[in-house]
């Protein structure tokens, strides 16, 4: 895969074209089910978070980009989401607590709780008027 690139609407109803576009990606790669899993679960719980909340009173747009560097004998799949919605790091979220019964529990933070589990890189940065979340995961 070589660096890729797109942009879709950051609303909900454009989650099919990012996950053809997540699997057209992956396809080059034949990886298993589980791991395409992994980053069809992760991608579309962040396109859902950007497309609920990070652009309230205008419309915007989600740059999807993807990439794969090799290190030593491991190869490792980006994808990089980059919008520029309302500032938000979702690493600073505090991860849930489970010994805590479910109706006492604070709300939010287990989607990027799930995709922290799934992913080998999880990284935010917010520049340049966007924020940045990458994913990544060894293949």
């Amino acid at each position: 895969m070589t660096k890729k690139e797109t942009k879709i609407p950051a609303k909900i109803e454009y989650i099919d074209e990012l996950s053809q576009m997540i699997e057209r990606a992956l396809e080059p790669y034949h990886l298993s089910e589980k791991l395409s899993n992994h980053f069809m679960i992760s991608a579309e719980e962040i396109f859902t978070n950007i497309a609920s909340y990070g652009y309230k009173e205008t419309d915007g747009q989600v740059e999807i980009r993807y990439h794969v560097e090799k290190i030593g004998d491991e190869r490792i799949i980006y994808i990089q989401f980059i919008d520029q919605g309302i500032p938000y790091n979702p690493l600073e979220h505090p991860k849930p607590d489970f010994q805590v019964p479910f109706e006492n529990r604070r709300v939010g933070g287990l989607g990027i709780h799930m995709v922290r589990e799934l992913m080998d890189v999880v990284q935010y940065c917010y520049k340049d008027n966007s924020n940045i979340l990458t994913i990544g995961k060894k293949i």
